[in-house]
């Protein structure tokens, strides 16, 4: 059957209705904002006035209490998560609109001295759904619209005081938890009455906490492992399951094919009670670092330095021994994927943002750098006027510091618990009062970031541990096959290693060239032959570059993708090169190296591409900005490269690799 046909196939009783692709970003939403004090609506594209859902909001920077508001009791009715019932009040949950929602000034979601962090789920067949009914105090059956068999069920009454009971598929009909303490699962038939729910009802049993005669009750219903979303509704996004924890900072791996950027988990049998914990990409679910919120405490955000989760294409693994995520006990867990749609226009994955440092030599403050792409993955920082200062570059999935001009292993960026992509709207990242890379103050220092974000068929990031094998294959979430991969290890000190798609093979595989250096083209063998690159998977070799045994690293895959990107390569003749890239509207990012030896030039038109002056910085080169120089021209279809460009650009002859973003 043709990929079309079986979209349409699939579509008809799934999700979107009529063939139409279901993307995660569509469905759930992570949103990071600041309370003003003021009435505000939160824009997230998420439907609720038209399908219905439920905003699930928490103060993450004071104590105050978890609200959650859903379409099926309206606006200005919310819970706490704690044993009392539903409260009315117009300075919470104040709208559910069809892009969004809407948040009053209250302290628990929108004091103007407060930070926040709401998740958004929206009701859709196979995903999620929301019930409310009518206890009888009998057991009974309630139908659900899920359209596939639940496998996590939350229940609360609405006017009588009653816990938030769970239902977990891992643990069967006959076991439950409570959302509001951290109480291990207990056993009981008067919850479930040892009963599994169905694709079409669940049931209740006597218990007063989800079947009290004559009370009202609402439940919020997940699925489990069903393919029916993405491009062509053949991809899970949403996942419920066990495992038992090792306790060891070389965690097990979760597969649940796709990479999660929300998890909530709860250890739920051994020698002691453990609280529940939500993470999520956002406010830092990384490497080295986790953000942790309870959901049975009204504690602001915890943060764990040093002791996270790895994020993988297809699940994750853990970096942390800490009992609450991988003791040597047993845990539930609920997974969201993360999004996987493609971009539609270039400005939706690259951004340059050229500032003045502000800072103020202290190292406890920090400040907002924000672009217009949303929530950003990886982000360069030059600074413009001082040749002492390396490239910066962080990335939300490693949350470390590394430099494109050095081999060094990573350092801590910011400090010890602060993610510096927790900014209002995930839009951007923070920078601290005294560092010097970043956001030097004075007046006179200024500065170039480049911002980029994850999308299917144009940019992924991957972390992976070395293995000293050969023929090691990585997987990835690229979606296409990659052109050009960015490798380096931030656990020991190495060079960067680069393939590109038109650097060829030698005698002991493909050949690359260095990020952080001028030599050319050399048969180093850290890349299989063609990159072993497809569209799941590319393969390094045994070499210290990108596969040292118990050494880790980091890849950026980057793609051609028509009408926003382009990996490729051109001649030099020493005149005018028109560059074709298949844009509509000109470069406006571009890095271009000399096969055969030279710097990585970088320009881009916030501060250059244009019929005269282009300023342009060098990857490897701690130096500052050099100006003065026209080597670059725009033009329509991509770039053009003058005759005034010198030999690293423009040689008769040899030949550039080059990648651009329109």
């Amino acid at each position: 059957m043709d990929p079309k046909t079986a979209q349409i196939l699939l579509g008809a009783a799934g999700a979107g209705g009529a063939g139409e692709p279901v993307y995660p970003e569509e469905l759930f939403s992570i949103d990071l904002y600041d309370g003003t004090g003021s009435a505000q609506t939160i824009t997230n594209g998420i439907d609720l006035s038209g399908e219905g859902g439920l905003v699930w909001v928490k103060c993450k920077s004071d104590n105050e209490h978890h609200v959650l508001a859903d379409t099926e009791r309206g606006a200005n009715k919310h819970f706490v998560i704690e044993t009392s019932i539903e409260q009315s009040a117009t300075d919470r949950v104040t709208a559910f609109n069809s892009n969004g929602f809407s948040v009053g000034n209250n302290n628990e979601t929108g004091n103007g001295s407060m930070d926040y962090c709401a998740w958004t789920f929206r009701k859709a067949s196979k995903f999620f759904d929301i019930v409310k009914y009518t206890g009888t105090g009998s057991v009974q059956t309630i139908s659900h619209n899920l359209g596939s068999v639940p496998g996590m069920i939350i229940v609360k009454g609405i006017d009588v005081s009653t816990s938030w009971s769970v239902y977990h598929r891992s643990l069967g009909n006959t076991k439950y938890l409570r959302l509001n303490n951290d109480s291990n699962a207990a056993t009981s038939s008067t919850f479930w009455n040892d009963t599994d729910p169905t694709s079409s009802v669940f049931t209740v049993g006597t218990h007063g906490d989800v079947n009290s005669d004559g009370y009202e009750y609402i439940a919020y219903i997940f699925a489990h492992n069903e393919s029916e979303f993405g491009e062509n509704l053949d991809e899970p996004m949403i996942h419920c399951g066990s495992y038992t924890g090792n306790g060891n900072k070389n965690g097990n791996k979760i597969t649940l094919g796709f990479e999660p950027q929300w998890i909530i988990f709860k250890k739920y049998a051994g020698q002691y009670s453990l609280d529940w914990n939500i993470v999520d990409i956002a406010r830092g679910m990384a490497e080295n670092f986790s953000g942790n919120i309870k959901t049975n405490s009204d504690d602001a955000q915890s943060v764990t330095n040093d002791a996270g989760i790895r994020l993988l294409s297809d699940g994750f693994d853990f970096r942390t021994s800490n009992s609450t995520m991988n003791g040597t006990f047993d845990y539930v867990f609920m997974a969201i994927g993360r999004p996987t749609k493609e971009p539609s226009a270039a400005s939706e994955v690259f951004d340059a943002v050229a500032r003045t440092g502000t800072g103020d030599n202290s190292s406890t403050t920090f400040t907002d750098v924000t672009c217009n792409i949303g929530p950003v993955d990886l982000a360069f920082v030059a600074q413009r006027t001082d040749d002492s200062e390396n490239i910066f570059v962080t990335n939300k999935l490693g949350q470390r510091e590394l430099e494109s001009s050095t081999d060094a292993a990573q350092a801590m960026y910011i400090s010890n618990d602060r993610n510096p992509f927790d900014v209002p709207g995930n839009k951007g990242i923070q920078v601290r009062g005294d560092d010097a890379s970043t956001n030097r103050g004075g007046g006179s220092f200024t500065y170039i970031f480049h911002f980029f974000k994850r999308f299917r068929k144009f940019f992924d990031v991957v972390l992976y541990d070395g293995t000293g094998n050969d023929n090691t294959n990585i997987s990835h979430g690229l979606g296409v096959v990659p052109e050009l991969i960015f490798v380096k290890s931030f656990s020991t000190t190495n060079d960067w290693a680069v393939w590109h798609k038109d650097i060829g093979n030698g005698s002991n595989g493909a050949k690359s060239v260095r990020l952080n250096t001028t030599a050319g083209a050399a048969d180093g063998g850290h890349f299989q032959n063609n990159g072993g690159a497809t569209a799941t998977q590319f393969g390094v070799r045994q070499y210290g570059l990108t596969n040292g045994s118990n050494t880790k690293y980091i890849a950026y895959l980057f793609a051609s993708l028509a009408g926003i990107s382009k990996v490729g390569t051109y001649t030099g003749t020493g005149g005018n090169i028109n560059v074709n890239c298949g844009f509509s509207a000109g470069a406006r990012f571009v890095v271009i190296k000399r096969l055969d030896g030279g710097g990585w030039h970088l320009f881009d038109s916030e501060r250059g591409i244009i019929s005269g002056n282009d300023p342009h910085i060098f990857y490897d080169f701690a130096d500052e900005e050099v100006t003065n120089t026209d080597y670059i021209d725009p033009l329509s279809s991509g770039f053009t490269v003058t005759s005034s460009a010198p030999s690293g650009m423009n040689q008769s002859g040899d030949t550039y690799l080059f990648f651009a973003i329109a």
